[in-house]
């Protein structure tokens, strides 16, 4: 059975998408400068205080903060007593634009409600992105990365749970191409995601690792070599995980994956 071939030349426009930075938002602040700010949702907007944030500050959120998000500099967004980014089903919930220098950390976040043509609920543009201690569900994206997708950037993804995220590729988390784009899921879980084509799971079409974490449950619809739970076309490490029960089969891979179970 021939494998089908992933569409990235058509999807180009959405990789490319335009990256302006001033020299002064790349760098990032030094310690005795960084500032923390509270920001308490509904009541107050989470963009304006990003925008209004200097590269290296912390952002500590409360609350539910509704809409769709853009950080195109050094930050750090710390959630706490169940914090929660919402896009509304109205356009992806959070967009991290690079280049790698620009450098972004969340943790202990919930990102949701996010629809796109690509990472509905979260899409890394260029930047050097960790995600820790947080939930990634229900999002939607028409092509690529239901709940995360990367591209150009580098991307890690630790001890967080993708759930219940659904795109045509990739329908947790999609990698996209190219040598300076990665990706690490790293003690994670990766489960009941669903993708219409290629990997319910995860879709690898750059450089990967995973790393001690739960594929499980996920669906992938495109056929019998479809990988429900990981379709890799490129570099993909495996270490330690535990790759079970996902349909039609746990990994499909156009180049030797060694450490998946399959079925």
């Amino acid at each position: 059975m021939r494998r089908p071939r992933m569409p990235w030349r058509r999807l180009a426009p959405a990789l490319t998408v335009a990256v302006t930075t001033a020299a002064a938002g790349l760098a990032a602040a030094s310690p005795a400068s960084a500032a923390f700010i509270l920001v308490n949702c509904p009541a107050q907007n989470l963009q304006t205080a990003i925008n209004n944030a200097a590269a290296g500050d912390t952002l500590l959120v409360r609350g539910t903060c509704v809409g769709n998000f853009t950080i195109g500099k050094s930050l750090s967004l710390v959630g706490s007593s169940g914090a929660t980014l919402n896009g509304n089903n109205a356009g992806r919930t959070l967009t991290v634009n690079g280049p790698t220098t620009v450098r972004v950390s969340l943790t202990a976040l919930t990102l949701t409600g996010g629809t796109a043509d690509n990472g509905g609920g979260l899409f890394n543009n260029g930047a050097t992105l960790t995600l820790s201690n947080s939930t990634v569900r229900n999002n939607t994206a028409a092509e690529a990365g239901g709940g995360i997708a990367n591209f150009l950037g580098v991307t890690t993804v630790n001890s967080t749970t993708v759930h219940d995220n659904t795109s045509k590729y990739g329908g947790g988390i999609a990698i996209g191409p190219g040598e300076a784009t990665g990706a690490t899921v790293f003690r994670s879980t990766v489960r009941n995601n669903t993708a219409t084509q290629l990997g319910g799971g995860i879709l690898g079409f750059g450089h990967a690792r995973v790393v001690g974490s739960t594929i499980t449950a996920n669906t992938a619809q495109g056929g019998p070599l479809s990988g429900g739970g990981i379709y890799n076309f490129s570099n993909m490490t495996l270490f330690g995980n535990s790759i079970t029960a996902n349909n039609p089969n746990d990994c499909s891979s156009t180049t030797p994956l060694p450490g998946c179970t399959t079925v």
